[in-house]
């Protein structure tokens, strides 16, 4: 699965909202993720706003700023102008970005203007993810 997510609204989603997973790609830019997880489907240990899961060794591939990612076989990069806040995890702690395994997920420039204006990114790596910011 390869998927560009431009300039939507993704809220008040139970258990997260976005879920990135095994080997699929997404380029995110101007999007606004917000009010997203707090419950538990059971099925994958990946919440808040954005969830990038590693799962049967395969390793999702994301760019939400400042990145890059190929998708249809096009280099695309996003600028970034994500609002991702006041997401949660399934046991109430704030996460708007949660990798879990082995990704590198750069997001840079985002939460600058919009609802988010100003705050801090709440991030969550797991299992050796890592995110640039």
């Amino acid at each position: 699965v390869q998927a560009v997510f431009k300039n939507n609204t993704i809220q008040n989603n139970e258990n997260r909202g976005v879920l990135i997973k095994k080997q699929a790609r997404a380029m995110m830019q101007g999007n606004t993720i917000t009010d997203n997880g707090g419950s538990s489907d059971g099925a994958d240990p990946a919440y808040g706003g954005v969830a990038f899961e590693t799962a049967s060794n395969k390793t999702p591939e994301g760019d939400l700023g400042g990145g890059a990612v190929e998708i249809d076989g096009k280099t695309l990069t996003s600028t970034g102008g994500n609002q991702i806040c006041n997401n949660s995890h399934a046991n109430g702690s704030p996460v708007d970005l949660h990798v879990v395994g082995p990704s590198t997920i750069s997001a840079y420039s985002n939460n600058s203007s919009g609802v988010c204006a100003g705050q801090t990114m709440n991030v969550l790596t797991e299992d050796g993810g890592q995110v640039l910011q």
